[in-house]
């Protein structure tokens, strides 16, 4: 059953380069939704250009976590 299971994972995803903006990898979040945020301005991170991806532990015991997955 195992091996099942895990010949159905992808190992990996190949993603296309962002040739407008900045890529940014983001982990262990915790539901902390202001911090994310403040980051986010601090940096300038404009939608419309950059892409934000989140590598894991998103919600969990922060304040905000159903912001973070809106």
């Amino acid at each position: 059953m195992v091996s099942i299971l895990i010949s159905k994972l992808t190992a990996h995803k190949s993603i296309s380069r962002n040739v407008t903006g900045t890529d940014w990898l983001c982990g262990d979040l915790h539901g902390q939704y202001d911090a994310l945020q403040s980051a986010l301005a601090d940096v300038a991170f404009n939608t419309t250009q950059n892409r934000l991806f989140l590598l894991g532990d998103v919600v969990d015991r922060g304040p905000r976590s159903k912001e973070l997955l809106s």
